[in-house]
């Protein structure tokens, strides 16, 4: 009698079969329901994050994000479709822990706004690093296994979203778009005062955004700088006496407000004034 056959299946997309199919927008990739595009260059991690966010316009838009996801084969396939674009495999992740004071014990934040465990499966190692590595990364095809890095590094990146069978998913009000668990709308009214920007922002149901980390603060300077081509005001957080950080610590090391003679200013000399936002 003979053996019986053995039939071994394996999911063998191979990158560009799915280029271009009908449920993405043209020029991305089609994989396990979600759409990819490639980055062209590489950039920063808040660069990356910035060039990902969806235009604003209507309602009814599809959202895009700086790519995760949790499935270690989505991940470790985007190495290969990234490096058939622009000859690089290790890629930027959305997946970072730039908070305001880093003691190692934190969770990390998606691009999507939810948590994850320093110990998550999706990490190579723990999400710890060495004090100076706050940004996810794909150092290579290791079969999906994210490593925390220097988030000034320059990678290549990949955006994801929703492929058009399915309904938009941009949740956010009209002329927002969505950034982690916040909508933000650009505002452009040349001349206002901060209270006038205030009001403004009010008018329209929101708040003055304030940033809740160093991350945040360079995602609205980047999206500034090519989007509204000025300086925008934003709201503050008091969480203590600190206000300005150090340059130097990569926005970690508070500058501390002292005063001498009456007089007060930040520990770097810089002046201080009550009416600072």
């Amino acid at each position: 009698m003979d053996a019986p056959a053995i039939l071994y299946q394996k999911d063998c997309h191979w990158a560009g079969e799915e280029r271009n199919s009908g449920p993405c927008p043209e020029g991305s990739y089609f994989y396990f329901d979600r759409c990819y595009e490639i980055g062209l260059k590489s950039m920063k991690f808040h660069e990356a994050e910035v060039a990902c966010l969806p235009d604003v316009g209507e309602e009814g838009r599809y959202d895009s994000r700086l790519v995760y996801s949790d499935q270690h084969h989505v991940l470790d396939y985007l190495s290969v479709l990234i490096d058939q674009e622009v000859g690089k495999d290790a890629y930027w992740v959305g997946l970072d822990d730039r908070n305001w004071e880093y003691d190692g014990t934190t969770a990390y934040e998606t691009s999507t706004g939810e948590t994850r465990s320093l110990t998550d499966p999706i990490w190579l190692t723990d999400g710890n690093g060495d004090g100076t590595k706050y940004c996810g990364a794909l150092p290579d095809p290791n079969g999906g296994f994210v490593v925390p890095d220097i988030c000034t590094k320059s990678k290549a990146y990949a955006c994801m979203s929703a492929p058009r069978y399915n309904p938009p998913d941009n949740l956010c009000p009209r002329d927002f778009f969505p950034y982690k668990s916040d909508c933000l709308m650009p505002v452009r009214l040349p001349g206002v005062n901060y209270t006038d920007a205030q009001l403004a922002c009010a008018s329209r149901g929101s708040a003055l955004f304030a940033a809740r980390e160093p991350g945040e603060f360079e995602v609205v300077k980047e999206y500034a700088a090519n989007e509204i081509k000025g300086d925008v005001w934003m709201g503050a957080r008091t969480f203590s006496t600190t206000y300005v950080y150090d340059e130097y610590s990569g926005g970690r090391t508070p500058l501390i407000i002292v005063e001498e003679d009456g007089v007060k200013s930040y520990a770097d000399g810089t002046a201080y004034s009550d009416d600072t936002e």
